[in-house]
């Protein structure tokens, strides 16, 4: 064989490796809704007008919650709790709450768990209720949050199979992000340490910022090859290990939930990908993914001063919520 072919054979099976490696890591079951997403269903306003006051609640109401604002921080943490204690009363439960190890400076998740009709395994549904340094945090993410508190009024008024449990972390922003005093790094580490059975952990971060108009939305390169340029759809994300777990959410939600959405498992190393508390479950172990609108990547307000409630897009938001549910309800079967 001559030079010239030997080159063409490595830089065929070369290319073809690459289409296959991008082809593996971005491929998702199912299409990404293209319609009109129509009108609100009556719950589903009602859901909207929930959501929104909660972001208010904790972005304007509350305002930057951190370490830094220690006070703030009790006071988010107080009215979550009291939230979750009135969606338990009708089954005469409430939330707990955890304790983080010293470096975590007092903070406290807040733990809610409903319990299945039959299983013990445990879904884990988790967002994070501080704010990044004088950010107010309406998307990042009280977004999030707003929607774990709405995932748990659904579980009570109807139990999955298996155990649902939402938590609510302290401290992922910096200086906490990957570091000891992050408050799902503490509640993944006491879950293995206790040996629950989580079938997989669903990290919902910054999620209600949306647009239809072009060039809305950006990705590292050569990502945004390979994906739409308008800021309208919620992102399914999360690293290799976790591809199944990706694959079976968005794969629900798109057969339920008349909503654009887009997934990937990316190598963790990726700009983004393990960028939120999911991350803590996959150094234990398990599966987990996170939900997004992509955050920095979209959001001209991600960690500013400007991040707040009048900005996000709580119709969107809440139509979301009823696809997670779905999700939700169909990785506790």
């Amino acid at each position: 064989m001559s030079p010239t072919k030997i080159r063409m054979w490595f830089y065929g099976v070369f290319l073809a490796g690459i289409g296959g490696y991008v082809a593996y890591a971005t491929w998702m079951p199912g299409a990404s809704f293209s319609g009109k997403v129509g009108e609100l269903s009556t719950g589903e306003q009602a859901a909207s007008l929930r959501l929104g006051k909660h972001v208010t609640m904790l972005a304007s109401d509350i305002g930057p919650r951190n370490v830094e604002h220690p006070e703030k921080l009790r006071e988010a943490r107080d009215y979550l709790f009291a939230e979750l204690s009135t969606i338990g009363r009708p089954l005469g439960f409430g939330p707990q709450l955890e304790e983080l190890e010293r470096a975590g400076e007092g903070a406290q998740n807040i733990i809610f768990q409903i319990e299945g009709t039959s299983g013990k395994e445990i879904v884990v549904v988790g967002a994070h209720y501080d704010s990044c340094l004088d950010s107010p945090g309406a998307n990042d993410n009280a977004s999030g949050v707003a929607v774990a508190l709405e995932l748990a009024r659904a579980f009570v008024d109807r139990p999955a199979e298996n155990i649902v449990r939402v938590v609510l972390f302290a401290n992922e922003e910096p200086p906490f992000f990957k570091r000891p005093g992050m408050g799902s790094r503490t509640n993944a580490a006491n879950a293995k340490r206790r040996g629950d059975k989580i079938r997989g952990m669903v990290a919902l971060e910054t999620m209600g910022f949306y647009s239809d108009d072009p060039d809305t939305q950006r990705y590292p390169w050569p990502v945004g090859l390979l994906y739409p340029s308008k800021g309208n759809f919620v992102a399914f994300v999360g690293d290799l290990g976790s591809r199944s777990l990706i694959h079976e959410a968005i794969g629900t939600f798109r057969k339920t939930t008349n909503f654009p959405s887009e997934g990937a498992a990316l190598p963790s190393t990726f700009p983004g990908v393990d960028w939120s508390d999911h991350w803590s479950f996959r150094q234990e172990g398990y599966l987990a993914l996170m939900v997004t609108d992509t955050a920095i990547y979209r959001d001209p307000n991600y960690h500013k001063h400007s991040d707040n409630p009048e900005n996000l897009d709580y119709r969107n938001l809440a139509r979301i919520l009823g696809g997670l549910e779905n999700v939700t309800r169909e990785l506790a079967q």
